[in-house]
């Protein structure tokens, strides 16, 4: 298993011969700070591409003049330079303005290498080798392959020509609203929904008194307004009508992620709080917040330092998250 490095695919030699725009499949926590991190312990075997763009910017993992497994295809992989639209199962708001830096920046990349952009050398990855990459993009301009590219091709044109405003599909369900809330779902027999054509995501009946973070919403033209839910791994979870929800009170942190202790602190090796550790966290010192366990009536964190799984109370007041632009608070 060779962990990825630059140049492992080696160099092309000649300049790329076009483009393909992918899809990560990550949830709104696979950013740019994420795939730093992971490519270099993930097996490159199992595909890397050039650029990753996502809300906190552009990483260029891999050289304009190296090879990238990117597209299951020896021709594509070679001649084609490859970019992810990450974070593709996140809010739909961020997403499409990832979408719109990709093509920004192969609009920069075809001038830069002297490609006209068409349907040849504007690739789909689902032309190149049996997958439903870009599943998003796919779904949001028009569900067949010439659909897709030709809107690609028409806003790189547009970018490529002095153009700046992003053509944004038609949405009947409005402007991204942002939101900071905490709900339980409430209601059987009804769905949430993957997109705004009411493609399903998870009946209710399976989620039915399962809390999620409400991080932004939609006021829809059918006179409904439609939360965007994920759970606490920061996984989504799709649109759900907010008549079908109940808002829960509670103060803590519920993003999964590196903390900072702003007071000294004891764990538990037990749930229930019972079993001291000698455990001590100092203020200043840094942990994970693996996941967000309910014992009986009340929430625990399950923290881990190093290789060490320990609990504690949700104290919104000790922790302070690293590395990310905010914190969630629950009010």
């Amino acid at each position: 298993m060779p962990s990825f490095y630059s140049g492992i695919a080696g160099a092309r030699g000649y300049n790329p011969l076009g483009f393909i725009l992918h899809n990560d499949a990550g949830s709104k926590y696979a950013n740019v700070t994420f795939y730093k991190g992971w490519l270099p312990s993930h097996d490159a075997y199992n595909g890397f591409a050039h650029y990753y763009i996502a809300e906190d910017g552009t990483y260029q993992a891999e050289s304009d003049s190296n090879i990238a497994w990117h597209a299951g295809n020896t021709y594509y992989n070679t001649n084609f330079i490859g970019l992810e639209a990450c974070q593709s199962m996140g809010e739909h708001g961020t997403f499409l303005r990832n979408e719109a830096e990709c093509l920004k920046l192969i609009a920069r990349l075809c001038k830069k290498y002297g490609v006209t952009p068409t349907r040849q050398t504007i690739i789909l990855h689902q032309e190149a080798s049996p997958t439903s990459c870009p599943h998003r993009s796919y779904d949001l301009h028009g569900r067949t392959i010439n659909q897709v590219k030709d809107y690609f091709i028409s806003e790189i044109k547009k970018y490529m020509n002095g153009g700046t405003t992003v053509t944004k599909p038609k949405q009947p369900q409005g402007d991204w609203i942002a939101e900071n809330k905490r709900v339980e779902v409430t209601t059987k027999n009804q769905n949430t929904f993957l997109d705004f054509k009411w493609k399903v995501c998870h009946p209710t009946n399976q989620i039915l008194g399962k809390q999620y973070v409400v991080t932004g919403k939609y006021n829809h033209q059918n006179g409904e307004t439609y939360y965007s839910l994920y759970d606490v791994q920061g996984s989504w979870h799709g649109y759900i009508n907010k008549k079908f929800v109940k808002e829960i009170k509670a103060i803590y942190q519920t993003i999964p992620g590196l903390y900072e202790a702003l007071k000294d602190d004891t764990f538990y090796i037990d749930q229930n709080l019972k079993k001291k550790s000698a455990w001590k966290i100092k203020r200043g010192q840094t942990f994970h917040l693996e996941d967000i366990v309910k014992v009986g009536k009340y929430t625990r964190a399950k923290v881990r330092l190093n290789n060490d799984i320990r609990y504690c109370t949700m104290r919104d007041d000790y922790w302070k998250l690293k590395y990310k632009t905010k914190v969630v608070k629950i009010k």
